[in-house]
């Protein structure tokens, strides 16, 4: 764990990111297959359900390189991997379920972006990957070797 102010922060960052971008997700895909009808989940819905997974997943992996540009620990580069294969399955699991509805809401990906862009678990993230040409990571000092004499 860090111990210096400026890494507690940052890794505090990328834990919160890392599991707001799931929380985003799951958020997205439940408003996208939404309906009040007695139809059923359509096909155009699923689709969107399915490319939400993605999103969220794509969102995940590309949070990996500012948490390597920060060099912080490896285990949260695991969480990360963890969370973006379980989104990866949940996605492949939502594409292979039948959809038998008929109508639905035919959203477009604008509206999906524009649902990522307003739920406020998605902004940690946003703002770890919009800071990333400021993160300098810091590598520890080489130990010296006492001098012999």
């Amino acid at each position: 764990m860090p111990t210096n102010g400026r890494r507690f922060l940052l890794h505090a960052l990328a834990l919160l990111a890392l599991l707001g971008t799931v929380a985003s997700t799951l958020w997205v895909v439940f408003w996208a297959s939404f309906t009040l009808g007695p139809g059923g989940v359509s096909p155009a819905t699923l689709h969107l359900e399915v490319t939400a997974a993605i999103a969220g997943c794509l969102l995940l992996a590309a949070a990996v390189v500012p948490v390597r540009v920060a060099r912080l620990s490896p285990w949260i580069i695991v969480v990360d991997a963890v969370l973006a294969g379980l989104l990866g399955l949940f996605a492949a699991f939502l594409a292979g379920t039948d959809a038998h509805g008929s109508g639905g809401v035919d959203h477009s990906f604008t509206w999906l972006l524009g649902m990522f862009l307003i739920t406020p678990t998605t902004w940690p993230v946003l703002a770890l990957l919009l800071a990333t040409p400021f993160l300098r990571g810091r590598s520890c000092p080489a130990p010296r070797s006492p001098r012999v004499r």
